[in-house]
């Protein structure tokens, strides 16, 4: 068998790496080349997306449906499961720890100067109107 060249055996990592180059420095030279490119950007990943679900869910679908074993099948999905549970308590693990650690709610300013945990527990105790109350009322800061 004949060996691959450099370029043939990496050509995909390479034009994938040139392009995200490219991209970050066109972002930094003109950014608003860039912001007139994005349209294409998502039409792009919007593809992606819309050819990749399918194709994990057919290639998983021909993987189980060709396999022979259903004791290996078990196992298989098990294991996947377990990985599944296993990442999304992690990542959940995460999150809390994160928000208690740094709590993002408690130091976003709107304009009038409230957090927003602030106006949100104010509206849940207010009602609806609550802001139209504190308009009337004078107490809004003029931005």
């Amino acid at each position: 068998m004949q060996k691959k060249s450099f370029w043939e055996q990496y050509k995909m990592p390479i034009l994938l790496l040139g392009g995200i180059a490219i991209g970050a420095l066109i972002g930094i030279i003109a950014p608003d080349f860039g912001t007139k490119l994005k349209p294409l950007g998502d039409i792009f990943l919007n593809l992606m997306f819309t050819i990749v679900v399918p194709l994990v869910f057919a290639s998983i679908a021909s993987a189980v449906g060709a396999m022979a074993n259903m004791k290996r099948l078990g196992k298989i999905l098990g294991s996947t499961l377990l990985t599944f549970l296993a990442t999304g308590a992690f990542a959940g693990a995460c999150v809390l720890i994160w928000v208690n650690l740094f709590n993002p709610a408690a130091t976003c300013l709107n304009a009038a100067g409230d957090t927003i945990a602030s106006m949100m527990v104010t509206r849940m105790v207010e009602g609806r109107d609550w802001l139209d109350k504190k308009a009337a009322a004078g107490e809004l800061i003029d931005a």
